[in-house]
């Protein structure tokens, strides 16, 4: 596998959704797939060193149903994944703030 695309999520590029739900989007991402061929797309998350968080807490990422959008050459939008595909993605792991001891 290759990277073909990657972003810095930042703070202020996720969009409050409600209460507990950010939504971030990956604007410019583009993969061109030739008819008739598949390709896998991998989300790979990694939180960042030293967040100033009060204690640990657990985060959910997911992607939900028909959140991915693609265009093909005719300029028709295919939406994934599908409901039932949608579980398949999600993932929670935990984050809590690192302390050095000397």
């Amino acid at each position: 596998s290759r990277v073909v695309g990657s972003i810095d999520a930042e703070q202020n590029r996720f969009a409050k959704v409600d209460d507990n739900t950010y939504r971030i989007s990956f604007g410019g991402l583009a993969i061109q797939i030739a008819e008739n061929r598949s390709k896998t797309i991998s989300v790979h998350v990694v939180a960042k060193d030293g967040l100033a968080l009060a204690e640990p807490r657990q985060m959910t990422v997911s992607i939900p149903a028909n959140s991915v959008r693609g265009r093909d050459e005719i300029n028709v939008t295919h939406f994934g994944p599908s409901v039932r595909d949608a579980s398949n993605f999600v993932k929670p792991f935990f984050v809590k703030r690192e302390e050095i001891k000397p």
